[in-house]
C-alpha cells in the first residue's frame, strides 16, 4: 500500500509554500533540491535500518510490551502510532519511513523560512554560505525515519519560526509545544522555560501581549512538567530521584553498543563530544568520514557564533527570538550533554537544537553584512523587538 508514500511526498512538497510567502520567496530550484535530497535520505536511512538493528524497525514491527501498554509519550506512541496506521492502511517499512520524512521536510521549510525573514527584514541576500545550511547531511539524514527525531526537529524549528513575532505567532508555538510533547515532554519543557524567560526580561513587548502569553505559557509549563516526570518517573523536585535517573542513563550507556561512550567523560569535554564526534580521529567507515566533514561545517559555526558572542548578547537584550535561541540552546546543550551516554546518540540528538543554532548564525552573519553595508549608521544601530531592522530604516 503506497498511500502513506503518497501522502508523506505530498506534504514535503505543500512545505514549499511555508518556506515561501509573500514576502519571503525562495528559490524553487533551492527548495527542490532539498525536497530531493530529503527523499533520498530517507530511502538510504530506510536501507541502513533494514541491515542494522535501529529503533526505526522496532517502532514498526511493534514490540507487544509498546503495543499493549496505554497510550503515552516517547517510543509507544510512536509504536503505537504506527501500529494504528498499519491497521487503519496497511503500508511497508519504506512507505512509513516516506511519511515521517516529511515532517522533517516540513521543519527544514520553517528553517529556510525563518532565514528569508531575517535576511529580508534585514534587506540582505541569503549567499551560498547559509544556504549551504539547509543541505547539511544530518540534517536531512537525521530527520527522515520513523521515530522521534523528525517530528522533534519540526517542533524546534516552528518554535524559532514563531519566536520571531511571537505576539502574532504564538498559537503556532503551542502546536509546536502540543506536538513536542507527544514524542519527547522534556524538550517541551525546555522550550516552555526558554519561552518564559526570554518575555520576562523583554520590557518592549506590550503588556496586552505578554501577560497573556506569560499566563499561558506558565500553565503550560506545570502541564508539561507533569508529562516529563510521568514519562521519565522522576521527581522533578527530588535531587535523589534526579540523580538516580541520571546515573541508570549513564549505566545503560555504558553496556550499549550503539557508539563510544561519553558517559566517563567529564562534563567540559562532553559538550565537544555532542557536539563535534566523530571527527576523524574516531571515525569508522564511510559514514563516520562523511559526519566527520559535517562537524568541521558545525565546528566553523559555533566558532563563529563564539567569536560574536559579545554583538549576539547585545543583539539579545533587544530582540526576542535571539534571546529564547540563546536560551534554548544553552540549556538543551547542557541538559543533552549531560543524558546522552554514547557518540551515535548524540549524532541525532544535536539536531533538535540544531535549528536555533543555525538561525542565530544566519542573523550574525546576515546582521555584520548589514552593518558593513550601512557605515554611516552603524554606530546606531537598535534592532526591534520582533525582528532586526535594517540599519538604513533607522534613519528615516
Amino acid at each position: 500500500m503506497i498511500l502513506y508514500s503518497l501522502i508523506g511526498i505530498c506534504i514535503s512538497a505543500l512545505a514549499y509554500f511555508i518556506a515561501s510567502s509573500e514576502h519571503t520567496k525562495v528559490d524553487g530550484k533551492i527548495y527542490l533540491a532539498c525536497f530531493v535530497l530529503h527523499i533520498i535520505s530517507a530511502i538510504g536511512y530506510w536501507q541502513y535500518a533494514l541491515a542494522t538493528p535501529s529503533d526505526a524497525r522496532a517502532y514498526y514491527m511493534g514490540p507487544e510490551k509498546w503495543v499493549g501498554e496505554d497510550l503515552t509519550t516517547g517510543a509507544v506512541f510512536v509504536t503505537q502510532t504506527v501500529q494504528y496506521l498499519k491497521g487503519l492502511a496497511g503500508g511497508s517499512f519504506l512507505d512509513f519511513f516516506l511519511l515521517f520524512q516529511s515532517f522533517g521536510m516540513v521543519g527544514i521549510a520553517f528553517l529556510i523560512r525563518s532565514v528569508l525573514e531575517v535576511s529580508t527584514d534585514l534587506q540582505e541576500r541569503v549567499t551560498l554560505p547559509l544556504i549551504g545550511l539547509f543541505f547539511l547531511p544530518g540534517l536531512h539524514f537525521w530527520t527522515a525515519a520513523i521515530g522521534k527525531d523528525a517530528p522533534l526537529f519540526m517542533g524546534a524549528a516552528m518554535c524559532i519560526w514563531a519566536m520571531i513575532r511571537i505576539e502574532k505567532r504564538f498559537p503556532a508555538f503551542l502546536l509546536a509545544l502540543a506536538i513536542m510533547v507527544a514524542f519527547r515532554p522534556h524538550i517541551a519543557a525546555i522550550s516552555t522555560l526558554a519561552l518564559l524567560l526570554t518575555l520576562v526580561f523583554d520590557a518592549r513587548l506590550k503588556a496586552r501581549f505578554k501577560l497573556p502569553i506569560l499566563a499561558i505559557a506558565g500553565g503550560a509549563l506545570v502541564a508539561v512538567a507533569t508529562t516529563v516526570s510521568a514519562s521519565l518517573k522522576v521527581s522533578l523536585f527530588s535531587p535523589e530521584s534526579i540523580a538516580d535517573f541520571l546515573a541508570s542513563k549513564q549505566e545503560y550507556g555504558m553496556s550499549s553498543t550503539l557508539g563510544e561512550g561519553m558517559g566517563d567523560l567529564p562534563f567540559i569535554l562532553k559538550v565537544p563530544s555532542l557536539l563535534f564526534r566523530p571527527f576523524f580521529f574516531d571515525a569508522t567507515g564511510a559514514m563516520g568520514f562523511i559526519v566527520s566533514f559535517e562537524n568541521v561545517a558545525i565546528l566553523i559555526i559555533f566558532g563563529s557564533l563564539i567569536w560574536r558572542l559579545p554583538a549576539l548578547i547585545r543583539l539579545s537584550a533587544s530582540v526576542p527570538y535571539i534571546r529564547y535561541c540563546l536560551i534554548y540552546s544553552i540549556i538543551l546543550i547542557t541538559t543533552l550533554s549531560i543524558v546522552t551516554y554514547n557518540v551515535g546518540l548524540g549524532l541525532r540528538q544535536k539536531y533538535m537544537v540544531m535549528p536555533a543554532i543555525m538561525l542565530l548564525y544566519a542573523t550574525v552573519i546576515l546582521y555584520r553584512r548589514s552593518l558593513l553595508s550601512s557605515s554611516t549608521h552603524q554606530h546606531n544601530v537598535i534592532p526591534s523587538a520582533v525582528g532586526l531592522m535594517h540599519p538604513t530604516e533607522q534613519s528615516r
